[in-house]
């Protein structure tokens, strides 16, 4: 039994290392669950920030198809958080 429960902890440890191993580099193009899980922004605000222009994304579905799979540009989603910084420094500067 002691043997049996060894055997498991090695291969648990290796996926945990290839998990941990895998995420300095963000995918180009992420999910919108990813997008709200990572940066903490929630389901309404993100699709209305979709629907401003202000993040980037698209959907993946076939012609006639009303739901597809929607991708968000993980840049897109850090290069409008660094423009509310840099605005929130800029007004904060200046009062």
């Amino acid at each position: 039994m002691s043997k049996q429960h060894e055997q498991h902890d090695p291969a648990a440890g290796t996926q945990a290392a290839k998990s941990s191993s895998t995420s300095p580099a963000p995918r180009e193009w992420i999910r919108p669950k990813e997008v709200m899980a990572r940066f903490g922004i929630g389901r309404s605000r993100l699709y209305a920030l979709i629907a401003e222009g202000k993040i980037d994304s698209v959907s993946l579905c076939s012609a006639g198809e009303k739901q597809g799979t929607r991708l968000v540009k993980y840049a897109s989603v850090t290069a409008y958080l660094e423009a509310l910084l840099a605005t929130a420094k800029t007004e904060g500067g200046a009062a």
